[in-house]
């Protein structure tokens, strides 16, 4: 029922305009590509599910495994292939609307939440790019989306315009 309820009111025109509001190039440069998504791709990105929720020193982590084959090389799954990877994909997106229903969910359980102090940030990590021998953040993706981007989206999701 709300599944059904968000994607009534979800346009990606709309979304881009809220990705538009990010202080952070790469999330700017993203807006013009969700304004581009598809219907059923957008679709199929609100019926996603989060691969795992977590608190570390009392801020709130979304965690998403990748298992994408970006190469052979460690050099692969440096940050900048991350990067695009993250842009090719669509990941933004994905790590953007997931960051809205967890938002959601934690103003409502969460006594006093406040996504500023209390949301970390979300963590993507490219399973094949682990190697111990290597740097510990190979293979590993992290942003932390603006409050103004998440709130913008979620107005965008309960079939608000954006101005």
């Amino acid at each position: 029922m709300i599944a059904a309820w968000i994607r009534a009111r979800s346009d990606p025109r709309s979304l881009g305009l809220a990705f538009e509001r990010s202080t952070n190039d790469y999330v700017r440069t993203y807006a013009a590509r969700v304004a581009r998504v598809s219907q059923p791709r957008l679709r199929g990105f609100l019926e996603g599910f989060i691969d795992l929720v977590f608190c570390h020193n009392n801020r709130w982590f979304l965690l998403d495994y990748k298992t994408n084959r970006l190469g052979p090389r460690a050099v692969d799954f440096a940050q900048s292939q991350l990067s695009e990877t993250m842009f090719r994909h669509d990941y933004l997106l994905q790590y953007h609307l997931y960051t809205v229903a967890l938002d959601r969910f934690l103003r409502q359980r969460v006594r006093g939440y406040a996504y500023e102090r209390d949301f970390g940030g979300v963590v993507y990590l490219f399973v094949r790019g682990f190697d111990a021998q290597r740097t510990p953040t190979q293979g590993v993706y992290f942003h932390r989306p603006e409050q103004a981007v998440v709130q913008a989206i979620s107005s965008v999701l309960n079939g608000e315009d954006l101005q």
